[in-house]
Order: C-alpha cells, then sequence, then structure tokens
C-alpha cells in the first residue's frame, strides 16, 4: 500500500473489528519509525503531540509506576522541570470517558429510569391500599377458612409478581421497537442479546421482582393484617398511619416529577447559552473546505493549484476574505508544542500549549480582535520575520503584563510576539479557552490544512455552486470536502442534543404517571366521600365550595412537593453545571415554571372528579350504599 503517494508499505495483518465505542477509530497502523517525519522528530522532545501507552504487568501498580515519573523527567529535562511538569497515567478504559462523558450521560438516563420506576411503584402502592376497603370482606372470608396471614401476604405479592411479568414482558417488546431509534439518536449499535448472555435474563428478572417486592411488600402486609370479624361486618377501621403514608407517596411521586421538569429547563437553557453565545469571532457564512497539499501525488504542482484556487474565489463578489490555516475553531485536535519564554536573566522555562498555523488574512477572515499589537503580514515571509501571535490565556500564562517586546524560543527557532488576540472558543462551551500560539506560515505553507472563506450575508447557495464549479476547473475528479463553522459548533452539543430530547420525553412520561395515580386517587377519594358531599350541598354548599373542598387537600400536597423539590434540584443541578467551565446562573424562572406546571397538572386531574361529585344530586349522594 502507497501511503501519501510517498512510501510503500506492506501489509503484515488484519485487525479484528474495532469496537464502535473505542477512542482508536484507524483504518491504518503503521510503525512509528516508518513514519516520514519520524527522523526528524526522533530526538526532539520540544514537542508534545502523540500518546503513550504502557502494558502493565499483572499485579503492577499505577501508582508505582507514578512514583517514578519525576525521576524520568529529570533525567530528560533537568533537575528544575519536575516543579512544572506533571506527567500522570489514565486507565485506557476511561479516556473514551474522558473525551465523550458517555458515563456521565449514562448515570443520567439511569437516574432519570429509576425515577419513573419509582413513580410508577408509587402508583401500585398508592391505589392497592386506597382500596383495601374493597377487599376488606375478601380478606376476612378467606381467614374465617383458614387462610393464615403469611399465605394471604404470599398472594398479594404473588399478585404484584404477575402484574410485573406482564409489565417486564410488554417493556421488553417495546424496547425491541424503540431500540433502533434510540440507536439512530446516540450513534450506537446497542443489542439485547437475551439467550447468549444469561446476565442479560437474570438481571432482566432480578430488577422485576426487586421492583414486584418494592410495590408489593407494604400493600400484601397492610391488607393482610385486617381482623376478620370487622371485615365481614364491614367494620374497617381507616388507620391514619396509612392514609398519612399514602400521602406522602403522593408528594413524592411529585417532588421526583416537579426535579425531573427543573433538570430538563435547566439542560434546555444552558444548551441555547452554549449555542447562542458570543464566541468572540464571527461563525456565520464562514465556509471551510478540508484539504491539504499532501492530499496530492505532487505536492509542488498542489501548492501552486491550491493558490489559484484561493486567489479565483477572492475575486467573486459574495466572498468577503479567503484565509489558510492549520485549525479552525471547532476542527481543533490536540495538538501541542512547548514553547519557552525569553526572559533576560532568567532561566527558561517549558511551558506546554496548544498551536495552530495561519497566514496573513486568518484573524480577518475569523473577525477576531486584538487587545494589543497586530497579526501578519504577508510581507513576512520575504523579510524573514519569525513572529507569533498570542491569545489572552497564553499572555497571563506567560506572566506578561503586556506582549510588547517579548520573545519565544520553539524548537530551535526565537519568534518576536507581534500581538494578541482576545480569547475566542476554539472548542466546546464545556472547555475553558486555553492558552493558544499562533505561528505564521505563508499562505501557500504544507502545514495549512484548512482554506476559510468568508461570505457575505445572504443566501449562500450561489457562492457555493461558484466555489464549487473553480474546485472542479482545478482538480477534476476530486470532492471538494467543506462544512459551515456554526454547523461545525452546534455538532460539538450532539451529545447533549440528544440528551435533552431524552429528558424531555422522559420528563413528560414521569409526570403523566404521576398524575394518572392522582386522577385514581383522587377518584376513589371522592368516591368515598360521596355522602359528605352530599350533606354539605343540603346544607347550603355551592358546587364551588364543593370543588374547592376537595380540591384543597390535593393542592396542599403539591405546594409541599415543591417546597422539597426546589431545594433538592437546586443542589443538584448546581452540581450538574459545574462541568461546564462556561454556564447560565440558576434564575428562579425555571423553579416557579416547574412549580406552576405541577400545580396546573394537579389541579387539571382533581378538579374534574371534584366538580363531577359537587354536581350530583345530593338526593343520589345520601342515598349512596
Amino acid at each position: 500500500i502507497r501511503i501519501n503517494f510517498e512510501t510503500d508499505y506492506t501489509v503484515r495483518g488484519v485487525l479484528t473489528e474495532v469496537p464502535q465505542n473505542s477512542t482508536m477509530e484507524t483504518n491504518i497502523i503503521i510503525a512509528p519509525a516508518s513514519a516520514p517525519f519520524y527522523e526528524r522528530q526522533a530526538d526532539n522532545w520540544d514537542g508534545s503531540w502523540i500518546f503513550t501507552f504502557l502494558k502493565l504487568r499483572d499485579g503492577a501498580s499505577p501508582a508505582n509506576i507514578e512514583a517514578q515519573l519525576p525521576q524520568f523527567i529529570t533525567k530528560t529535562w533537568g533537575e528544575n522541570e519536575n516543579d512544572r511538569t506533571n506527567l500522570k497515567l489514565s486507565a485506557f478504559s476511561d479516556l473514551h470517558n474522558d473525551l465523550t462523558n458517555t458515563r456521565g450521560n449514562t448515570y443520567i438516563l439511569l437516574s432519570i429510569a429509576f425515577i419513573i420506576l419509582a413513580i410508577a411503584s408509587i402508583n401500585f402502592m398508592n391505589l392497592t391500599t386506597a382500596r383495601s376497603l374493597e377487599r376488606a370482606r375478601e380478606i376476612g372470608l378467606r381467614k374465617v377458612l383458614g387462610a393464615e396471614r403469611k399465605k394471604l401476604v404470599m398472594q398479594f405479592l404473588s399478585e404484584s409478581f404477575l402484574i410485573c411479568g406482564f409489565a417486564l414482558a410488554l417493556a421488553v417488546v417495546l424496547v425491541e421497537l424503540v431500540l433502533p431509534w434510540f440507536n439512530n439518536l446516540y450513534n450506537l449499535s446497542l443489542a439485547l442479546s437475551y439467550f447468549d448472555n444469561l446476565y442479560t435474563i437474570l438481571a432482566l428478572l432480578g430488577l422485576a421482582l426487586a421492583i414486584s417486592a418494592l410495590a408489593g411488600l407494604y400493600p400484601a402486609f397492610h391488607l393482610s393484617r385486617f381482623q376478620p370479624a370487622d371485615t365481614i361486618r364491614g367494620h374497617v377501621k381507616k388507620a391514619a398511619s396509612g392514609l398519612n403514608l399514602r400521602l406522602a407517596l403522593v408528594v413524592a411521586q411529585f417532588c421526583m416529577s416537579i426535579i425531573l421538569i427543573i433538570a430538563t429547563g435547566v439542560l434546555f437553557q444552558q444548551m441555547r447559552y452554549m449555542k447562542t453565545a458570543d464566541l468572540k469571532f464571527d461563525k456565520e457564512n464562514l465556509l471551510v473546505v478540508e484539504t491539504s497539499q499532501d492530499d496530492f501525488a505532487d505536492t509542488e504542482k498542489a501548492k501552486q493549484t491550491l493558490e489559484t484556487f484561493k486567489n479565483q474565489v477572492r475575486q467573486y463578489s459574495q466572498v468577503k476574505s479567503v484565509s489558510s490555516s492549520s485549525h479552525v475553531p471547532g476542527r481543533w485536535p490536540g495538538s501541542f508544542l512547548f514553547a519557552f519564554p525569553l526572559k533576560p536573566g532568567v532561566e527558561e522555562q517549558r511551558m506546554r500549549m496548544r498551536w495552530c498555523a495561519v497566514d496573513a488574512h486568518y484573524f480577518e477572515t475569523m473577525g477576531m480582535e486584538f487587545s494589543e499589537g497586530h497579526g501578519f503580514s504577508d510581507e513576512m515571509k520575504a523579510e524573514g520575520e519569525k513572529g507569533v501571535v498570542l491569545n489572552e490565556a497564553a499572555l497571563h500564562d506567560f506572566g506578561w503584563e503586556t506582549a510588547a517586546g517579548h520573545q519565544l524560543r520553539i524548537g530551535r527557532t526565537n519568534y518576536n510576539v507581534l500581538g494578541v488576540v482576545k480569547n475566542y472558543h476554539y472548542d466546546s462551551l464545556e472547555e475553558p479557552v486555553s492558552p493558544v500560539i499562533h505561528i505564521y506560515q505563508p499562505s501557500d505553507s504544507r502545514r495549512h490544512r484548512m482554506i476559510a472563506i468568508k461570505l457575505a450575508a445572504g443566501p449562500v447557495t450561489g457562492a457555493i455552486d461558484q466555489i464549487r464549479a473553480e474546485w472542479q476547473h482545478l482538480v477534476p475528479g476530486n470532492t471538494m470536502n467543506y462544512f459551515f463553522l456554526d454547523q461545525n459548533f452546534s455538532e460539538l452539543y450532539e451529545s447533549e442534543e440528544r440528551l435533552l430530547r431524552v429528558a424531555t420525553v422522559f420528563a413528560g412520561l414521569a409526570i403523566t404517571i404521576a398524575a394518572l395515580g392522582l386522577f385514581a386517587l383522587s377518584s376513589f377519594t371522592v368516591q368515598r366521600r360521596t355522602k359528605e358531599i352530599g350533606i354539605r350541598k343540603v346544607l347550603g354548599a355551592t358546587v364551588g365550595n364543593a370543588a374547592f373542598l376537595l380540591s384543597l387537600d390535593f393542592f396542599k400536597l403539591v405546594v409541599v412537593a415543591i417546597l422539597i423539590a426546589w431545594p433538592v434540584a437546586w443542589f443538584t443541578m448546581q452540581r450538574w453545571l459545574q462541568d461546564f467551565a462556561y454556564r447560565i446562573d440558576l434564575g428562579l424562572g425555571v423553579f416557579a415554571v416547574s412549580g406552576l406546571i405541577a400545580l396546573a397538572i394537579a389541579l387539571l386531574t382533581v378538579i374534574w372528579q371534584a366538580i363531577r361529585a359537587a354536581l350530583a344530586n345530593p338526593v343520589e349522594s345520601l342515598r349512596y350504599e
């Protein structure tokens, strides 16, 4: 196989399929010593652009190896380097999560799933205990006929297990139907291998048994304690503790639902903030063509072709500016170098920083502003001047108040610091702006891999067609790979966008389940208070009075749930927002809206039952039972 049109390699083997969640999604692997650039980099200790992988022996301690790294630093760079250099080991299994935060999102989804399960279990417990009077005579007769309490407990638990068994079967069917959509949403290839993995079956059965026991245990013991003499006569005492537990469970339901609503609202606000925040450069109408001289067999001819392409594109009326660079914001791989700030009379200090090779038009095309100094000019190539531009974060890290008159050493070359550009976001707002060194490279440099084209405001379809036609004219048969920078930045938040969509669906599902439980419980409550309503109407109560009275109790429960949920949600979302370098401030708006939503849903759920009962003929109500 010939790579980069110049080096021939012999195929030594074929790897098995690399898992989709691996960070090493590579097509070709070569030995470092056979890389074209190896000879000039082999003895270069001033760069920082590769990973080093260590395969430890069985039983070896990573901590013990880390303890030896300071000796390695001293041997390599000198005794004073340990004060400013820190090497550490990271488990390879954690690398994917460190780059994608997959584990954090998984924990969030698991938490939402358990909240929904908890709300559904509370519904089961509430409705079973609330309707206990209807089964009181059945229990009394069973006890008279010799049934022991433990057998009654087993009967009610069996009913719970049976319901969860049917629910599990239905859930498996729904998962199979929804899984393709979920895989497409998260770009995954998940599958439930029921028969290939015994653990999966045991986990599902264990989950069903656990939910059955948690949801059915209290109702089973509650129902089985009734005395047969009282139940057969219809005289069952209403235990205050049972009523209080049901009310507490209703509060817990709405408390969890409100927390989910707040979490979804905060996630939406943070997403909107990140997507609309000022990035300190102009990303609108910025077309980026991915290409470099290494994409062509004849690099000298490619240099001329790409320069011709840029010069031709500059002539179009809708094109405002064109530049070349090694990176653009949003497409910034881990490129680092070691810079040595030169201070008279002070020992050189090695500092690891991001870098970017740019031409003279880069800052203009990107719409970046300078806090001091200036950028590059095309005359620098002719004059042989070596210049760099720092961002404000780099200036701060060097400990300089101003860049005027300062120099840096990179490798064996000294560079003049020409200016300081204001901090701009080259990556997601989850990450802080790190120091960046912009190194001047002429427009025809082999280091450039991106051509940025700033288009005028307005429709861009015509300009794209013109640019594509020019590309096909100069490079026939080669597809022009391009993207818009604003769309590329939006893709940085795909994970959060997907999480927001799933969280919104689940939050809606949770509040719906809670409302269904409240509807059933309020229906049963109204049914038990039928005579009371009839008597109140006979004594002069209006429909509004009766409806208000029935709704008030549930209204109080939701208010209590709101007062509990708000501080819990505030603390939880504050912790979640800490992972973002740039974040919103939690305001009262999302909390107020969540409370209003919960109150509205609760009142709409209960008020219909209350009004229907209040409108009933009191004569019919007093004949009840």
